[in-house]
């Protein structure tokens, strides 16, 4: 997850901020005689379950008229949707079996699909 500062207010020190999901190359490589739609399925849900997260770290930050010096608020708010994202990705992967059961991902689709993650 990337999260950039977006603006500060230079009258209040308000941080706005942006963030964006995102997924390793290195990990999420396939070669070209593997490649299928369900694992293209799988990968792509995996990147959208961590920018699900972004998102909500940003709406979080930005919603909270955070002062840009409060380095450690801002710390722990990113820190608390990290820890929510990798859990949800395990959770994701276990249920999945790393994008082997196809019924698990149109499962995850629509859990996220709902914001019910």
């Amino acid at each position: 997850m990337g999260v950039f500062t977006k603006k500060v207010n230079v009258w209040t020190g308000t941080i706005t901020v942006e963030s964006y999901g995102g997924i390793r190359r290195d990990l999420s490589w396939v070669e070209p005689e593997y490649k299928s739609q369900q694992l293209l399925d799988y990968l792509q849900l995996k990147y959208n379950i961590s920018h699900y997260f972004a998102k909500k770290s940003e709406k979080e930050i930005n919603s909270g008229k955070i002062n840009a010096g409060n380095v450690n608020k801002i710390n722990a708010i990113i820190e608390k949707h990290l820890d929510a994202r990798d859990k949800a990705i395990n959770e994701f992967d276990t249920e999945s079996s790393f994008g082997n059961n196809a019924e698990a991902l149109n499962k995850w689709k629509e859990k996220l699909r709902q914001n019910e993650i």
